[in-house]
């Protein structure tokens, strides 16, 4: 992990489903804001990045078989997606290229990596959020609570029997 380079500070409430995460982050939010202090409130996946959408999709879609593949299209063909994919790094190219082969697999109805699709698309959604919104925050000295980041991403994957180290090295 990286220091935090900002004045704002970075609080993450990590735990599982159900396990209170948004009620503390609330509660600590409300708190923070009691003491005056600046404070932003998030959650990861997000709701308004295209890998948010595209998660929260298939975790909540009744029959991730048949709709997946649409939602992918939309994914892969917003400009959102084009410009992550022109600006990544090397490193993080590779990743992106195994996200569309997967994709790819999907589309022609093999679903046997549809958790590994799910887990890049958490990776790909935490790497957007943190440069559209908390590190902005961060940098104008606000204190960023996030319900959920990069280590729920680790455990759901190790739980569905991913490598947790390969999806460490996507969100470098």
């Amino acid at each position: 992990m990286r220091p935090n380079k900002y004045p704002g500070k970075f609080i993450v409430l990590e735990g599982p489903d159900g396990g209170g995460k948004s009620t503390q982050s609330r509660l600590l939010m409300k708190r923070m804001e009691q003491e005056k202090l600046p404070v932003f409130l998030t959650k990861e996946p997000t709701s308004d990045g295209i890998f948010g959408e595209l998660v929260r999709f298939i975790y909540e879609c009744r029959s991730k078989f048949e709709d997946v593949p649409e939602a992918l299209k939309k994914c892969m063909g917003s400009k959102e997606y084009e410009l992550m994919a022109a600006m990544a790094t090397e490193a993080r190219r590779r990743h992106i290229l195994r996200f569309e082969n997967v994709a790819q697999e999907i589309r022609k109805g093999n679903h046997t990596n549809l958790d590994m699709l799910i887990q890049l698309g958490m990776t790909f959604d935490g790497l957007d959020h943190a440069e559209r919104i908390y590190i902005p925050e961060l940098a104008k000295g606000t204190h960023v609570v996030s319900d959920r980041w990069r280590i729920s991403t680790l455990g759901h994957g190790a739980g569905s029997g991913l490598n947790w180290k390969e999806l460490w090295m996507a969100q470098e």
